[in-house]
């Protein structure tokens, strides 16, 4: 139906091509189409989303040691696997839905992990571009980002009480359609501010501090709109 083409699911069709063509899904589809039917698929997914926490130790370790010792190739090398971790969202449903294996399990597992790279990126980089990039930006985004955070924590305490509520009846869910958005902008983000923070460039540090703000404040909204969807969720009759 014409009518229910909101805003934000045109944003998450077109955000998720994108992201589906830089993750190589096109490439790869007709190949895992054959494995649709078999029995170990069930597993795959979840073991995508579990395996980005280990991502995302190899990403700071590399970035944090690439950074003490001014080395460009653990630098670059801590930025490729946190692009890892972000292609591995989009791996995770993407053969959820394609060999039709969603479970509680994952509905829950990914949204927690989404919420482990967002934090620890964003708490990371708000660290080292206010140290880099200070300036009367600053203290806005770090009162900003300290709001996404918070807003993040309180979508993880929804997501359990989504889990409590509806598991085991059919009708649990796993992240919305604001939610894999708001993911994205953060993935772009941190992949970007990791990048123009390594000492080895020199960027303009009123331009880096107010893309750092626009970025958060559209996560904000995308994170909010989430925080409205799990309450739909939990509270269907509410308007």
């Amino acid at each position: 139906m014409a009518g229910t083409e909101t805003m934000p699911n045109r944003l998450f069709v077109y955000g998720r091509k994108f992201l589906e063509l830089i993750a190589f899904i096109p490439l790869f589809e007709p190949l895992l189409t054959k494995y649709k039917d078999r029995d170990w698929t069930k597993y795959v997914p979840n073991i995508i989303s579990v395996s980005r926490l280990l991502l995302i130790f190899l990403a700071l370790d590399n970035y944090i040691w690439g950074y003490i010792q001014k080395d460009i190739t653990l630098l670059w090398t801590g930025i490729f696997f946190v692009y890892l971790a972000a292609i591995s969202d989009i791996w995770d449903g993407f053969l959820a839905e394609l060999w039709d294996v969603k479970s509680e399990l994952g509905m829950m597992l990914d949204p927690i992990v989404d919420k482990i790279f967002s934090y620890t990126g964003i708490v990371c980089l708000t660290i080292l571009t206010f140290f880099n990039f200070f300036s009367w930006i600053s203290s806005i985004i770090l009162f900003t980002a300290t709001i996404l955070i918070g807003i993040e924590f309180n979508l993880v305490w929804l997501n359990w009480q989504n889990k409590k509520t509806h598991q085991g009846t059919g009708k649990m869910s796993g992240a919305s359609v604001n939610g894999k958005i708001k993911f994205t902008v953060e993935a772009v983000m941190i992949i970007i501010l990791a990048i123009v923070n390594m000492p080895s460039y020199n960027f303009n540090g009123i331009i880096v501090n107010m893309f750092f703000l626009f970025m958060l404040l559209i996560s904000i909204l995308f994170a909010a709109l989430s925080r409205s969807d799990y309450i739909q969720r939990l509270n269907p009759k509410r308007t």
